[in-house]
C-alpha cells in the first residue's frame, strides 16, 4: 500500500506546472482538465524582472550597431519615460 501511495504521490507531482522564471501569465492556451500534447504551449508568461523587446532596423542602421551596445528605448505610450538597455543579439539574417 505504501509503494501504491507513492507512485501515486509522484503522479501527482508530475501534474503540477511550474515556471522556470517569476512572470505573470498574459496567455492561457489551454482549460483546465484538458489533455495537452507533449510541447503544445500552456501558457504565455511575460518575464517582469527581466523585459526584453526585439526591434527591426533598417540597412542604413545595421552597421551602427554591435552586441554589448547600451540603447535607450521610448515607448509611444510613455515618451516621458525612457526605459535603458543592452544590445544582446544581431540576427544573422533579415526578416
Amino acid at each position: 500500500a505504501e509503494a501504491v501511495l507513492a507512485s501515486l504521490d509522484a503522479i501527482a507531482a508530475d501534474l503540477i506546472l511550474t515556471a522556470g522564471t517569476d512572470g505573470l501569465v498574459i496567455a492561457r492556451h489551454a482549460e483546465p482538465s484538458e489533455i495537452i500534447p507533449a510541447g503544445r504551449p500552456i501558457v504565455t508568461i511575460a518575464a517582469w524582472r527581466r523585459p526584453w523587446v526585439r526591434v527591426f532596423l533598417g540597412p542604413e542602421h545595421l552597421p551602427l550597431v554591435q552586441v554589448g551596445d547600451r540603447v535607450t528605448a521610448v515607448l509611444d505610450a510613455l515618451p516621458d519615460r525612457p526605459f535603458e538597455g543592452r544590445v544582446t543579439a544581431i540576427a544573422t539574417r533579415a526578416e
